[in-house]
């Protein structure tokens, strides 16, 4: 028996795709700058493809027949851009250097109490 193809099981199975994809990659990189740099290869990717499975969703969103389905598929788009966002907010953190990492915690310190 087959299941039914709806707007959530498409988000899932793409998302577990992407998941295993993105590990698959960055265990095969080896050591140093080739692995820092094919992990920033990896998220790029990932970004992109987050970006138009959220724009695929907004497309069908404006096509879609009922308001239920309109809603799902905004709610998959906003997923899929949410996780684009993870995915930048990972590129941003592993950029960061000890020096600016503790320099910007203290800047955010004496900002809140000062």
């Amino acid at each position: 028996m087959r299941c039914a193809r709806t707007p959530v099981r498409d988000f899932l199975l793409c998302a577990k795709d992407l998941f295993v994809g993105a590990k698959h990659t960055r265990s095969q990189a080896s050591c140093g700058q080739d692995a820092e740099r094919a992990m920033f290869e990896t998220l790029s990717k990932e970004i992109r493809k987050c970006r138009r499975h959220a724009e695929e969703c907004k497309r069908k969103s404006k096509i879609a027949l009922t308001p239920s389905a309109i809603q799902e598929y905004l709610e998959i788009e906003r997923r899929w851009l949410d996780l684009a966002r993870s995915y930048e907010l990972e590129m941003l953190l592993n950029l960061q250097t000890p020096e600016t990492a503790s320099l910007n915690g203290s800047l955010f310190l004496n900002s809140r109490f000062h």
